[in-house]
């Protein structure tokens, strides 16, 4: 299992699409980043 999870990170699938990757805003252009920085204590706190 180590193995596999090796290769996945030696060979990441990369699929960029501009549609994918844009947050839903009914039509109107996004204001700011969809994606905002994650905290790792804030993730290590909810565990």
């Amino acid at each position: 299992s180590v193995l596999l999870i090796m290769i996945g990170f030696w060979f990441p699938s990369n699929n960029p699409d501009a549609e994918k990757l844009s947050p839903y805003e009914c039509g109107f252009d996004p204001l700011g980043s969809a994606r905002l920085p994650f905290s790792i204590r804030f993730f290590l706190v909810a565990i």
